[in-house]
């Protein structure tokens, strides 16, 4: 491919050093020092009235399936320079191309300041191959990771784990951020993903775009439980039901953030899942089937429904709405107490809801900012050390899939227990900071 083309395929406009230019991969980092000079002199030639840093504070390599793919993904990333710059190597592989060697070619982005800030910039390279070239993209992209900074990889569409390039990169990661709204088989691949990082990948975390848009649903469940006046009917929980949106582009169900919001209250609260674990049930007429967990904490049962709507969402399976319930003493009587959040993307909001047996309704509405992909990008690069929160739920959606394996002794399955409920907060570490003045 040549630099004509690929300047086509590279958004230009969102490069402050102009088209990216091509370099072979051992001199990238000498044209992007050429580069940083360009930027610098071009301030200067303004009068100097913006100052410029290049300040690179991790890694960032980015998956990307095709040429229109990863403009979007540098659209995002562009969006963010300002709060997380970084050194970001595009990586990639499009179908349609012919048989091609690894090609790279290196830009910096900069970031427009407020006035009188400085102009900070971020380092761009994007490595791309065809065909039996792709296979060395690793040995490219290695020697351009900046040493001790820490190195994240997006992978936004997929599962990874059974990909080579993530097999080959995997021990120079950190952290690997992937998006289980995208999964081709997202129950298979949440089945043994726990699983599969404790033993193949002890030591780079893990992070599911998912689980950051569950986030909302995990505070606002856990606001209703803060205060001492209810928080006892938190331990007698036995009804959840969650309700999840479909596909506006159609394809198969996916219930990945059911699935994390019921684990996370799961571990959360110590319920242990019970067989049958998994159940799926007939549909009703044209909607998707729905699905029951089966648990149980002491001698107290707990049914979690996911139950498919019909309001449609840009990301399949956002979570529309939840309903925690806690049944009367008495048969028949009605619940006795009802929580109920709903969130509509539409308004921007969300509306919570208490109903105690005895008590007039109480009602809060609440605004929300519905998060975008570099929203969330934005949350994700801001964690550097293991969720243990996520990592406990996921692996109980792992056991919710599979079921309880009946070769394991009583007792070793170790799931939390005795906490209260709480979003969780995620662990952080201040990464060292490379800068070019």
């Amino acid at each position: 491919m040549d630099q004509a083309i690929h300047e086509k395929r590279i958004d230009e406009h969102s490069v402050s050093s102009g088209a990216p230019v091509s370099v072979t991969i051992d001199y990238v980092d000498a044209q992007l020092t050429q580069l940083w000079r360009d930027v610098a002199e071009a301030a200067q030639a303004k009068g100097g009235l913006s100052a410029v840093t290049m300040a690179q504070v991790l890694n960032l390599v980015v998956r990307a399936d095709s040429y229109s793919a990863a403009n979007e993904y540098l659209a995002d990333m562009n969006k963010i320079t300002g709060s997380h710059p970084a050194r970001v190597i595009n990586v990639i592989t499009d179908s349609s191309e012919e048989e091609m060697s690894v090609q790279a070619w290196a830009s910096i982005f900069c970031q427009i300041p407020p006035a009188g800030g400085r102009q900070v910039c971020a380092e761009q390279i994007s490595v791309a191959a065809a065909g039996t070239g792709v296979r060395q993209i690793p040995a490219a992209v290695i020697p351009l990771l900046l040493p001790e900074l820490p190195v994240f990889l997006w992978w936004p569409k997929g599962s990874p784990f059974d990909d080579y390039l993530f097999r080959q990169l995997a021990d120079s990661l950190n952290r690997v951020i992937v998006d289980s709204a995208t999964f081709e088989n997202p129950e298979g691949t949440l089945a043994k993903m726990s699983t599969r990082l404790k033993n193949d990948w002890p030591k780079m975390s893990c992070t599911d775009m998912n689980w950051s848009r569950v986030t909302r649903w995990r505070e606002l469940t856990a606001q209703f439980f803060d205060g001492a006046a209810l928080r006892s009917y938190l331990d007698r929980i036995n009804r959840v039901q969650v309700r999840y949106a479909l596909s506006r582009r159609g394809g198969p169900t996916n219930r990945a953030q059911a699935l994390l919001y019921a684990g996370w209250l799961a571990s959360r609260l110590g319920w242990q899942p019970i067989e049958p674990v998994y159940e799926v049930l007939r549909s009703d007429g044209n909607r998707p089937a729905s699905a029951r967990l089966n648990m149980i904490s002491g001698d107290r049962r707990i049914v979690v429904e996911l139950l498919p709507d019909d309001e449609q969402s840009d990301t399949p399976g956002d979570i529309i709405a939840v309903h925690l319930e806690v049944a009367g003493e008495v048969t028949n009587a009605g619940a006795e107490a009802v929580f109920e959040v709903t969130v509509s993307e539409e308004e921007q909001c969300a509306w919570t809801k208490i109903d105690l047996a005895g008590s007039e309704s109480t009602k809060r509405t609440f605004q929300l900012d519905m998060p975008t992909r570099a929203m969330l990008l934005d949350g994700e690069l801001e964690v550097f050390s293991h969720d243990r929160i996520y990592e406990e739920a996921l692996a109980l959606v792992g056991t919710f899939i599979r079921g309880i394996s009946r070769k394991e002794p009583e007792g070793t399955r170790k799931i939390a227990t005795g906490e209260p409920v709480s979003a969780g907060s995620q662990v952080t570490r201040k990464p060292p900071v490379v800068r070019r003045k």
